[in-house]
């Protein structure tokens, strides 16, 4: 998309229907998973409507019990991240206090750091760079994220089928 519609430069487009950006799955978008595994991920969104569950980034796919995590918003205009096994049995979700605001420009960000103890210690979410108090949620006794062959996508879930599109923008994205 070009610049004037972007927050810097040129940045991806998404229309709701199912279009998404996925990069196959490699060891370079990994988290160093395990024990002590850390993460950060940031993007400014722009999102087009509220009051639905769309999905930022993440490496989770229903289709094959290939999740890992997913950074969404959901359908109360709040934005959350979900980690979990691959089957879903166990699973935690951080979500923020402060609401998203449609057609305008936010930046979000989630840190992980498994090296720490307590779910919402180990995962941190900002908000235009304030951290949000994060409400945690969820099913089973999690304790670290899983490696999947999931592929990396943005703006939706699942690969072969997308689902949780998301009708926006999204621009420098980052993961570290």
């Amino acid at each position: 998309v070009g610049a004037d519609s972007c927050k810097v430069g040129y940045c991806m487009s998404f229309d709701g229907s199912g279009d998404s950006v996925s990069f196959a799955d490699n060891a370079a978008y990994e988290s160093s998973v395990g024990q002590n595994g850390k993460m950060s991920f940031d993007a400014w969104i722009w999102l087009n409507s509220l009051g639905v569950v769309g999905s930022i980034a993440g490496k989770y796919d229903t289709t094959g019990n290939l999740r890992q995590w997913n950074f969404e918003y959901d359908t109360t205009n709040k934005f959350d991240l979900v980690v979990t096994d691959p089957t879903l049995t166990n699973y935690k979700v951080i979500t923020s206090t402060n609401t998203l605001t449609a057609n305008t420009w936010t930046h979000v960000a989630f840190v992980f750091d498994n090296s720490l103890s307590g779910t919402t210690n180990k995962i941190k979410l900002f908000k235009n760079g304030v951290q949000e108090t994060g409400v945690e949620s969820g099913s089973g006794t999690w304790t670290q994220m899983s490696d999947t062959a999931a592929y990396l996508m943005l703006g939706a879930l699942n690969q072969s089928s997308p689902v949780q599109v998301t009708a926006g923008y999204l621009d420098e994205v980052h993961m570290y």
